[in-house]
């Protein structure tokens, strides 16, 4: 369709992977662990199988790295990756088109609502095309308010990087001729 979705975050890839056996420590409770390198994520998805996801921020985990807590028990498919890197469509809706889910807008899954956000833009989508048609909004609308949604994602997953110390995620630098503390543009 030729519409852009720039990246809007340093390049994040997620490498993960699913193993069986025991594991004490995950069977009552999942995990978020994260510090200035990145983050892991650990959990019994069904009995005695466990998957994890991991990010490094600046660079991909190597191809057989497993959390840990996790080393010692049984592969059950090879671990594989995915591009997680925040990205939006330039153009979210116009004329016959709506894009929903990861398609318009993209945030890595630390957000913790990749589905919910698939859902619910689709049931925009499908209330706009309506409003559309009847002429009582422009397409432009979804795209604005899908904008915002991934906004303040970005903003709340960005502080919280900062918070963890990840330098891909650190501050800019103020422009020259800002005193400290002022704005930023």
């Amino acid at each position: 369709m030729g519409v852009r979705s720039p990246f809007r975050s340093p390049r994040l890839i997620a490498r993960y992977g699913y193993l069986a056996g025991a594991c004490p420590a995950r069977e009552e409770a999942p995990a978020l662990v994260g510090d200035s390198a990145g983050w892991t994520w650990t959990a019994l998805v069904r009995p005695r199988t466990f998957q994890w996801t991991r990010v490094s921020f600046g660079q991909r985990p190597d191809v057989d790295w497993i959390p840990e807590e996790l080393r010692g028990l049984t592969p059950l498919v090879p671990s594989r990756s995915a591009d997680v890197t925040w990205r939006m469509a330039t153009q979210a809706a116009g004329p016959g088109c709506f894009m929903v889910g990861d398609a318009a807008a993209t945030v890595d899954p630390t957000s913790s609502h990749g589905v919910l956000k698939a859902l619910i833009s689709g049931i925009a989508a499908g209330h706009l095309i309506s409003a559309v048609l009847g002429g009582k909004a422009p397409p432009e609308a979804y795209h604005q308010w899908l904008a915002g949604w991934f906004s303040e994602d970005a903003a709340k997953l960005t502080q919280f990087y900062r918070r963890l110390g990840a330098s891909a995620f650190a501050a800019p630098a103020p422009h020259k001729g800002l005193a400290a503390g002022g704005a930023i543009g």
